[in-house]
């Protein structure tokens, strides 16, 4: 075979069989030989890897010792076992024994056609990690147990258990699995008991603890029970299941769920059939919250006919999944999917009222509208989804998606957006936006590598900040995004004061995903006036360059006049204490220094200071008796934590 892969994936290499046969059908001697050749598994290199089996007796006993021996990756791998070949396609293997690194199973098997297997094998991976280039994944911890089946074809026995403390893989961890099963007529009517329990499955996103599956037969079906809490929240599964013919039928009795205030529970007894590769569901109705979810319909390798309606469905139920989404508001809407798996037809209509997240919340966005339509045919997906929200918010996403060759996709996007929804997360400063912001832009590609091409209009904004007293009037902007980032074609506008500003420039996605930034600000004769300590006028021109945990600012700022006004009253939250020592100890007696800490220079919010302030005697200070005329210099360096200023104003 000169090309593994064709036979599996993941394998790459070649391997070559050898057979040697000699003697007669009643008095035979085999030799077969399977080696590899520069062969690897999941990326891990395969050395040395051959199986070898050496055989005597006729063709209707043929028997001999098979022995397996290499290496993947850094683990040894070793196996042996006396193996029997004969009528009826019959294959047995006694003395089996398999170590791979440091972890066995022995035992015996043995497989005739039309007959149940038989054996027993005994597992004690102490080491799971040795698994890793088999597996082709990472894993770690340990599992002993075993597995066994005996019995004659009427009524075989499956027998099972399983211990394992803690087992870590594909990112999720299993912590204090226990499995004990007796169970007959395992292939057919089945009667028995099981029973599974697990401490803990965490993953990334959730936790599940207290798992536990039970089996028993009751009345000629078996009846299971599951529990456990997701993320919390306690559910509870119980029904029941018969084999029929070659499928199952399954009932659930009573499906529950319980996060916080919110219950989902089955209506009523809901039914399920497999089948010969198809499955059937009747009845399946689930309350939640006030809402509730229907479906019905049939699955099978030639047709398909589903259909789901949802009333009023709350979205929170997928916190008790992921938490972290934090979802809120109602879902209601209606899907079928019909056709055939190999052409399915779909259609969807759904609405999402109150919509929230808690990525929305983070940045003070009220919740929203969403409305979606789908139709699925000829491998072509047609989508449409639009938000709408408070202040005439409108968002919305046009266009398809071609499932087969590559999911390539073409979206036309448009929206018009208040700015006044950033005022809720500038409320600390009291700072006002108005205006609105227009998109248009279309979205191609896939959904793994993007790209778009948008554009964002800011026609005529307005932006007040108490704080400083700039008033900003007569804002334009046009803006436009890409895969790549954001460029600032243009930004720019009056103070309503007098005197003008603008911004420019882009705001790029770097390496490793890092985005970094490089803008101009530029300032003529731009007046500010807070009406009670300060007004003035000035010219600059700053750059702002960097990636954002490591901007830098530079450039010069000239001040054209600056009046500052000292108040004649201070305010009344300013209270002067006459405190008094008496008999105070000599460490209270003097004057103690604080010395002050200076906040560490680091982290995303700190910017390296270069910039120049020019006064050209151009300060004006009055107030309480004074009236002086300052002029000077500063240059600023350090960072925005711990700026370090070298001039002064005199």
């Amino acid at each position: 075979v000169g090309d593994l892969a064709a036979v599996q994936p993941g394998l790459t290499g070649a391997a070559k069989l050898t057979v040697a046969l000699r003697g007669t059908p009643a008095i035979l001697s085999s030799k077969v030989r399977v080696s590899t050749r520069d062969a690897t598994w999941s990326g891990k290199a395969i050395a040395g890897l051959a199986f070898d089996f050496d055989g005597t007796g006729p063709l209707t006993a043929h028997g001999g010792r098979a022995e397996l021996k290499g290496r993947v990756g850094r683990q040894p791998l070793a196996g042996s076992a006396q193996v029997t070949l004969g009528r009826g396609g019959l294959f047995s293997a006694q003395d089996v024994s398999v170590k791979i690194g440091r972890n066995t199973m022995t035992g015996h098997l043995r497989f005739a056609a039309g007959a149940t297997p038989s054996g027993k094998l005994v597992v004690k991976a102490g080491h799971l990690a040795d698994l890793d280039a088999i597996l082709g994944q990472s894993i770690s911890g340990a599992l002993t147990g075993d597995v066994e089946i005996f019995g004659d074809d009427a009524s075989p026995v499956l027998r099972v258990n399983a211990e394992a403390p803690v087992i870590a893989i594909a990112g999720s961890t299993l912590k204090r699995l226990t499995a004990a099963a007796v169970l007959r007529d395992f292939t057919g009517k089945m009667t028995g008991r099981a029973s599974v329990t697990l401490a803990e499955l965490a993953s990334t996103t959730s936790t599940a603890r207290k798992l536990s599956l039970d089996l028993r037969d009751r009345e000629g079906r078996m009846a299971f029970a599951a529990a456990g809490r997701i993320n919390g929240a306690p559910m509870r599964v119980d029904g029941s299941f018969q084999h029929q013919g070659n499928g199952v039928d399954v009932t659930v009795d009573r499906a529950e769920l319980r996060h916080g205030r919110l219950q989902v529970k089955l209506v009523e007894r809901a039914q399920f059939g497999f089948a010969d590769g198809s499955l059937r569901i009747r009845r399946l109705r689930l309350a939640a919250g006030g809402g509730q979810l229907a479906l019905d319909g049939d699955a099978s390798r030639d047709a398909l006919n589903l259909k789901a309606r949802i009333e009023r469905v709350p979205a929170t139920i997928a916190n008790a999944f992921v938490p972290d989404l934090g979802l809120g508001g109602t879902v209601s809407g209606r899907a079928r999917l019909s056709g055939s798996p190999a052409k399915p037809i779909a259609k969807v209509d759904a609405t999402w009222r109150q919509a929230t997240a808690a990525a929305l919340r983070d940045n003070h966005l009220p919740p929203v509208t969403i409305e979606l339509s789908g139709d699925v045919r000829d491998d072509t997906a047609k989508v449409r989804l639009v938000a709408r929200g408070s202040q005439s918010l409108h968002l919305s996403a046009e266009g398809q998606v071609r499932i087969k060759p590559k999911n390539e996709m073409r979206f036309r996007l448009t929206g018009d957006l208040p700015l006044a929804l950033g005022n809720a997360a500038l409320a600390t400063r009291a700072t006002q936006l108005s205006g609105r912001a227009r998109l248009s832009g279309i979205v191609t590609g896939t959904a793994g590598a993007p790209k778009i091409d948008a554009k964002v209009q800011i026609p005529d904004a307005t932006v007040f900040d108490p704080a400083t007293g700039i008033k900003l009037k007569r804002v334009t902007g046009s803006l436009e995004v890409t895969e790549r980032g954001l460029v600032i074609r243009t930004l720019k506008g009056e103070s309503a004061f007098g005197g003008w500003f603008s911004v420019a420039g882009t705001l790029a996605r770097g390496g490793a995903g890092q985005a970094r930034a490089d803008l101009v600000a530029q300032l003529g004769q731009f007046k500010f006036n807070d009406r009670q300590l300060m007004a003035g006028e000035v010219d600059g021109n700053v750059t702002l360059v960097g990636p954002l945990d490591g901007l830098a600012a530079k450039g010069r700022i000239v001040l054209r006049r600056l009046d500052v006004m000292v108040p004649a009253v201070a305010p009344r939250s300013i209270a002067a204490l006459n405190v008094k020592h008496v008999n105070a100890p000599e460490h209270l007696a003097k004057p103690v220094r604080v010395k002050q800490q200076r906040p560490a220079d680091a982290g995303p919010s700190r910017i390296a200071l270069d910039l120049h302030l020019d006064a050209a005697n151009r300060i004006f200070v009055k107030g309480r008796g004074l009236d002086a005329q300052l002029g000077g210099g500063l240059t600023v360096r350090g960072t925005s934590a711990v700026p370090v200023a070298d001039g002064g104003f005199v």
